[in-house]
């Protein structure tokens, strides 16, 4: 068996319709992303927010209210920089800077909706 078919078989173990997966599925396609618009841990309350999102929905599996509590309030860090200049937001982005706020804040929406209904 490779790595690969026990990566997906771990994955697989995990019941698809937790909110810890959700997120988890969603950091895992949108992590790197999201990191460069808000930037590292400790650079302010963006990237604190999202440093205690990944904790809660590793620490708090069973407990979706949290997990949706936390990706609200990333939500929330991610839509004050709607208009504001951010040092520790990635160069990359340049003009695209407001689409990538606009997106990743009604995906967060979405998935903080989705949480709570589990």
């Amino acid at each position: 068996m490779t790595a690969s078919q026990r990566t997906g078989r771990l994955r697989d173990a995990m019941p698809v319709t937790t909110a810890s997966r959700l997120v988890s599925d969603f950091l895992a396609r949108h992590g790197a992303g999201l990191s460069d618009l808000v930037g590292t841990p400790g650079d302010g309350p963006v990237p604190d927010a999202l440093d205690r999102l990944q904790h809660v929905a590793r620490t708090q599996a069973d407990a979706p209210e949290a997990i949706a509590d936390a990706v609200e309030a990333l939500r929330d860090r991610v839509d004050d920089l709607n208009g504001a200049s951010s040092p520790s937001t990635s160069p990359c982005l340049g003009s695209d800077l407001d689409a990538a706020i606009r997106w990743y804040a009604a995906r967060l929406t979405d998935l903080s909706r989705f949480c709570r209904q589990l």
